[in-house]
């Protein structure tokens, strides 16, 4: 679990994490294995770590749609009044 991209450079999804846990907890499964705490631990440890990221990531991008609303307005109210 060393990176959170893809080998394009695009950062995966929370999703694929989660797809590609129950992949290896189904393959374990129906191998008959079991896996080892570390990967339990390790897995959830970056799916939690994934999720911090992507809700700051979230309240950045909220925050400059509302940066740039504000100024959208306040540029649109100075074109209402004239030169």
């Amino acid at each position: 679990m060393s990176t959170m991209k893809k080998a394009n450079g695009k950062v995966k999804s929370l999703q694929d994490v989660r797809k590609h846990k129950d992949a290896i907890l189904w393959g374990a499964k129906a191998a008959g294995q079991r896996l080892p705490t570390s990967f339990h631990e390790e897995i959830d440890a970056h799916i939690a770590s994934h999720k911090k990221l992507h809700m700051k990531a979230k309240k950045k991008v909220t925050l400059m749609r509302r940066k740039l609303i504000q100024s959208l307005h306040h540029c649109v109210s100075q074109c209402q009044s004239g030169p």
